[in-house]
């Protein structure tokens, strides 16, 4: 199946802005995200913090929808999602 990530500002300077992954059926987010830092391994500190959850700066939409990050580990994507990766938002 495939999927579409975006990535946005430093994050899309490390994966590139969009890109169409092919993944296996009943693949996890967690399992893409940890796929982005096998490929792009300096994702992996920008994504995830020592213990290995999500950190919390980091924003996911899934189908333009806040994702919740309690969700990682049993949130099966599925054919035609589109993933959108936001590094911390800053300014005022």
């Amino acid at each position: 199946m495939k999927v579409k990530v975006k990535a946005f500002a430093s994050l899309g300077d490390i994966l590139g802005a969009e890109s169409n992954i092919e993944l296996n059926e009943n693949t996890t987010m967690k399992d893409l995200l940890e796929m982005l830092c096998i490929n792009h391994p300096i994702l992996d500190d920008a994504l995830f913090n020592p213990q290995r959850s999500l950190r919390e700066e980091v924003t996911i939409f899934v189908k333009e929808r806040n994702f919740d990050p309690s969700k990682l580990k049993g949130f099966v994507l599925e054919e035609g999602d589109e993933v959108a990766l936001f590094p911390p938002f800053s300014g005022g």
